[in-house]
């Protein structure tokens, strides 16, 4: 299976986390749709990424790069903050010999920590931060095609714009389950399979950036400002002036009692 089986897909998920502290605790439920894009003006650097297993616990794929073959497997913890990947290169004889063993951890902070073994036992460690920008509020929605009139019955509104946030994060030489879990740090409610075809996109293009426009909307109760539900309408760029884009997300979540029968 390559990367363009993931080209266009539509996802709805059912969660019972509420995300968002902007609207009242408890357990909540959470409506996601996804769509990934191709890329265009990237010039991409790997070629016959090919994914043999999708399974989180054991992400396998294959690929080529500057006229070698690699095969990397990768175990991605539940709460996307730490890979262990274990990475293959094809020799002389056409067989896949281990060639480094990877971990990488994604502090709360927003810090990458990596430790890569060789096949000789050297240990190499590094580190950088995914944050590359503070949010930036825009003071406008009129960009946001994702957003579908909506006018909920009482006792809630329909769709009000709060806010837009523009933000991005620098995904470096991270493997692709490294950067699904990145992703999620950023994306919180996208479903797997559309964290997992972004990933498979940023990863063959060799996208080092990701930049982001988030539209943030509510709904509140009639006749206050008491909000109940959030929804966030992602969109997901390679290039700063984003132009590129790679995959819009949008995700709903409500408090208890407040979703839609």
């Amino acid at each position: 299976m390559v990367f363009k089986s993931f080209k266009a897909f539509t996802a709805v998920v059912l969660s019972t986390s509420l995300l968002f502290v902007s609207l009242s605790a408890g357990t909540g439920t959470t409506y996601a749709s996804s769509s990934i894009q191709d890329v265009e003006n990237v010039a991409p650097s790997r070629s016959n990424l090919q994914i043999i297993n999708d399974n989180f616990d054991n992400y396998e794929y294959t690929f080529d790069e500057n006229g070698e073959s690699f095969k990397i497997i990768e175990q991605i913890s539940t709460d996307l903050k730490e890979v262990h990947s274990q990475i293959y290169k094809k020799d002389n004889q056409g067989d896949y010999q281990l060639d480094e063993n990877k971990i990488t951890n994604i502090k709360t902070d927003g810090t990458v920590e990596i430790t890569t073994t060789t096949s000789d036992e050297q240990i190499i460690n590094e580190s950088f931060q995914l944050d590359l920008s503070s949010i930036n509020v825009v003071s406008s929605n009129k960009n946001d095609s994702l957003l579908t009139v909506n006018a909920n019955p009482s006792p809630l509104t329909g769709w009000q714009w709060s806010r837009t946030d523009q933000y991005s994060s620098q995904i470096y030489s991270l493997t692709i389950a490294a950067i699904i879990a990145a992703l999620g740090a950023y994306i919180p409610g996208a479903t797997a399979s559309f964290l997992a075809a972004l990933a498979n996109l940023i990863y063959l293009n060799n996208v080092t950036t990701v930049y982001y426009t988030v539209y943030v909307y509510f709904k509140y109760i009639v006749g206050t400002s008491l909000p109940r539900a959030e929804l966030d309408n992602t969109y997901v760029y390679s290039d700063k002036a984003r132009t590129n884009l790679l995959g819009t997300t949008s995700v709903e979540t409500y408090t208890p009692g407040w979703g839609p029968e």
